[in-house]
């Protein structure tokens, strides 16, 4: 029987609980700390005699992954548990994973693990939720991006290839991008540098199309997040002016080499950031503001938040040596595991050396003095959802 009451009964609005701001930082001496949004401590994972764990990120609010590098050659990639403190798992290999890649909730797999295959170039495997590798390639893979649910998995292979694996299913999408990057897959699909007849492209694969958005004039370099792409394009005497708007995205701006630039991949605009020497970038978990770090001999590294038409400017920082030879050279890749921002957006920590220590700088968006975690040569902020 229908009643009239039946229309009181609605479900109220679902609310979404913020998500906790946790930051994990790795020690020199090879430990991993958490700690939570008063930056207080919650745990810390010491590595096992004669081992180091090194560049710890989050599997989820509750877990933490990173690498264990043994002097005996027993390495490992390890997860371990916040609470409890206790490790979930360790997958042994016979070499130390240097960039691993957590899946997205609800995927079959909890991370890749990428690392030096003996005698073999490189070995990128797939590692699930109890800590089994399989392998994903051995032909030297380097980059990895994972689809939003977590279903497929795009990897950029020597030759300039970019496939597409999702299951058992392996599709070619550029054959030769001559670009050789971390492609980036966003929900308005896979963003990648593929080269035509006519030239270079930052280009949208998805649901088996292809769409070219900008055209780019030599070596690129980018990050995403919704529609927004984030693009720098290198200083070289053998490159051309740097992006120019493709006919496909029906504009005539450009961009000169060197700039550092924000392409909307709806409609190819292109929007100048700016012109100095950038080291570093990433969107906020919103993806509306953009951090980036411009460096100098002078000031090291100088970080700023762009957001329109407004640039403030954090401050500077001496870099920590270690992190910059590791991070700096592949954060478009780095920039898909790990995270400058908590998860509130209110804050940003960057690895970086103070009076000759190491440490990690926590600069508070509310204002106000930075905070030093002392002893900390690593940073990533759980914002994984």
């Amino acid at each position: 029987m229908l009643g009239v009451g039946c229309t009181s009964a609605a479900s109220p609005p679902t609310t979404i609980a913020p998500l906790p701001d946790l930051l994990v930082v790795a020690t020199p001496d090879g430990a991993v700390v958490v700690y939570d949004g008063s930056l207080e401590e919650v745990v810390t994972f010491s590595p096992p005699d004669g081992s180091v764990y090194q560049q710890p990120t989050w599997l989820s609010s509750g877990r933490v992954v990173f690498s264990e590098r043994s002097d005996t050659g027993d390495h490992a990639l390890v997860a371990a548990d916040v609470d409890t403190g206790a490790v979930v798992w360790r997958s042994s290999m016979d070499s130390s994973p240097f960039y691993f890649a957590p899946a997205p909730a609800g995927a079959e797999y909890a991370t890749t693990s990428l690392r030096v295959n003996p005698g073999a170039d490189l070995i990128s495997e797939l590692v699930d939720r109890d800590g089994v590798a399989t392998t994903l390639d051995t032909a030297s893979p380097f980059y990895t991006s994972w689809s939003p649910d977590g279903a497929s998995i795009a990897i950029n292979l020597p030759g300039d290839r970019l496939d597409v694996l999702a299951g058992e299913d392996r599709m070619t999408i550029v054959a030769e991008s001559n670009g050789y990057q971390a492609p980036v897959w966003l929900e308005a699909g896979l963003v990648h540098l593929r080269d035509t007849d006519e030239g270079r492209y930052l280009a949208v694969w998805t649901n088996g199309r292809t769409r070219d958005i900008v055209a780019v004039d030599g070596a690129a370099i980018f990050v995403g997040s919704g529609s927004t792409v984030a693009l720098k394009v290198a200083n070289g005497p053998e490159s051309e002016p740097g992006v120019q708007a493709s006919l496909r995205a029906q504009t005539d701006e450009s961009v000169e080499e060197g700039l550092f630039v924000l392409i909307d991949l709806a409609t190819g605009s292109i929007t100048e950031v700016t012109s100095d020497p950038t080291a570093v970038f990433q969107f906020d978990p919103g993806g509306e503001r953009l951090l980036y770090a411009t460096a100098s001999l002078e000031d090291g590294l100088t970080w700023s938040i762009a957001s329109g038409d407004e640039t403030v400017e954090l401050g500077s920082v001496r870099p920590n040596g270690e992190w910059v030879g590791t991070v700096v050279p592949f954060f478009d890749q780095y920039a898909q595991s790990t995270s400058f921002w908590s998860a509130s957006g209110d804050r940003i920590a960057v690895p970086g050396v103070v009076d000759g220590r190491p440490v990690v700088v926590v600069y508070d968006l509310d204002g106000g003095e930075p905070t030093l975690i002392d002893d900390a040569v690593w940073a990533s902020w759980y914002t994984k959802g």
